[in-house]
């Protein structure tokens, strides 16, 4: 039954409980005054706030969404809802729920910090520093705001700014305890400990809407810009597929003198990248192999390619697959044999597939880009994993699983490469941009253009060669790009 005098007195008296922390009888109470006077804003507010104390941040977006069912919202239940998404870790709803607030005139420092932790949750970390300073300016004592905006210092490696706000919280509870931890981890580093802050998942579905700025955000920063110097005055080699053709195209666009050696998936191992680099300078001890790649490659002119390769000042290397063929009798790689022994009967006799070790393909890596960048000392090689699948697996009864097996061995061999920190070598997320992220946008990353679910899609394509050349080129060919790039939205 309605009564609204009814209602403020279960209010008054949920308010009491609710001070002394008793989340769930002040929840019994603000709901009898909801039920007595269900257009009562306050009751709503006050019965989520609790509920999200008691029963969970569910619960209390739960609770305002029914309240507002038939009637406009009010700014101070917009904030309440938005911490309550923040709850339910839903950042994209939660910031709409502020800046609606925010477009209703609410200014407290509540309502910016709830968009400050936003923006944080979902990476954005000017945009979070901005909200959190205002919070404090409105508010000196937001302790939340405070130790959220030292943590943004922290993730900029501003340590000074970090420790100023950290030493401005003096209240006992959870903010301080966390102030603390933030001051230890400020300590460690200044003593010589590992300077870079834990690197969070993209959480918030919204940050898949724009793959570009999703990859920029969330991948290319493990990438040094300064690694690599391109411009119009160098001249790039790429090897490989997919990647590296149509890097090689645009570039070639571009005025860049570039060359591109394309391996088709039979010469896509790192023991067939090894071998043909031994065929091509005559250095290695796998003779064997010579008569078949001067047979695969019989319009190579062998002079002028390594006249190439000596005079080149960047590579691009893509490694493809990780099982070959081996000669079961010597146990040797075999880079090609006569197709009609390649048989089920010839493969059993002579030859098997096996997918090599993240070992083996770490050794032939390790001797490719010793002999790409034994010529000339200034020479980069950037190295990535092509995501393109699989063709088919002799060794698996699944080609999905032996994909997943010859992918996973290349980028841990690919990993390992890196660890050794030589600045001669970069390592290109190709891979993580087409298959991590693929599985969580709405555009198929395979596809979609001619429906051969093997050919990436030509606009992913298309971004990877932009951001290669966005993060690693001169002014002149940011600028090209950033000119593409507008008219491609255009």
């Amino acid at each position: 039954m309605l009564n609204p005098a009814a209602a403020n007195v279960w209010l008054f008296l949920g308010t009491q409980h609710y001070n002394r922390k008793d989340w769930s009888r002040a929840s019994k109470l603000f709901q009898r005054a909801w039920i007595s006077n269900p257009d009562a804003d306050d009751a709503a507010l006050f019965l989520s706030k609790a509920a999200h104390r008691s029963e969970g941040s569910k619960e209390a977006s739960l609770v305002i969404h029914r309240h507002i069912e038939n009637k406009a919202p009010s700014a101070p239940l917009l904030v309440q809802l938005g911490y309550a998404e923040l709850g339910n870790q839903d950042f994209a709803a939660a910031l709409r729920c502020f800046e609606q607030a925010s477009a209703m005139g609410e200014t407290s420092s509540e309502l910016q910090s709830g968009i400050g932790q936003c923006h944080y949750q979902m990476a954005r970390y000017d945009a979070a520093m901005d909200a959190f300073s205002l919070a404090i300016e409105l508010d000196s004592a937001d302790q939340s705001a405070r130790v959220y905006l030292a943590r943004c210092y922290l993730r900029r490696g501003e340590l000074a700014s970090a420790r100023q706000q950290c030493l401005a919280i003096h209240f006992d509870g959870q903010t301080k305890s966390i102030a603390d931890e933030i001051l230890l981890t400020i300590q460690r580093i200044e003593e010589g400990g590992d300077r870079r802050p834990a690197a969070k998942w993209p959480r918030a579905c919204q940050l898949f809407d724009d793959r570009r700025q999703l990859v920029r955000d969330f991948i290319l920063s493990e990438i040094d810009p300064g690694s690599i110097d391109l411009g119009v005055d160098k001249r790039v080699v790429t090897l490989g597929s997919c990647f590296a053709e149509n890097l090689a195209q645009e570039l070639s666009n571009m005025g860049v003198v570039t060359e591109h050696i394309g391996f088709a998936e039979i010469l896509n191992s790192t023991y067939a990248n090894r071998y043909f680099l031994d065929w091509l300078y005559e250095t290695g001890d796998a003779t064997e192999h010579y008569d078949d790649f001067s047979s695969y490659f019989s319009n190579l002119d062998k002079t002028n390619t390594r006249r190439i390769f000596e005079e080149a000042d960047l590579f691009v290397y893509t490694l493809g697959v990780a099982p070959c063929l081996f000669e079961n009798e010597s146990g040797r790689f075999v880079f090609h044999a006569d197709d009609t022994e390649i048989g089920m009967q010839g493969l059993s006799k002579r030859y098997s597939f096996r997918t090599t070790t993240v070992d083996e393909n770490l050794a032939n890596m390790e001797a490719v880009s010793q002999i790409l960048l034994g010529k000339k000392s200034q020479a980069r090689l950037v190295y990535t994993v092509s995501p393109v699948p699989l063709n088919a697996s002799f060794e698996y009864s699944s080609a999905v699983i032996a994909d997943c097996v010859s992918k996973s061995i290349l980028r841990a061999a690919a990993d390992q490469r890196a660890r050794k920190k030589d600045p001669r070598l970069v390592y290109w997320p190709s891979f993580e941009i087409v298959r991590w992220l693929g599985a969580h946008v709405p555009l198929r990353s395979f596809g979609d253009d001619d429906g051969n679910s093997r050919h990436v899609n030509r606009e992913l394509v298309r971004l990877i060669v932009e951001l290669f050349v966005e993060i690693f080129g001169d002014s002149n060919l940011t600028r090209h790009i950033a000119v593409k790039t507008r008219g491609n939205l255009s």
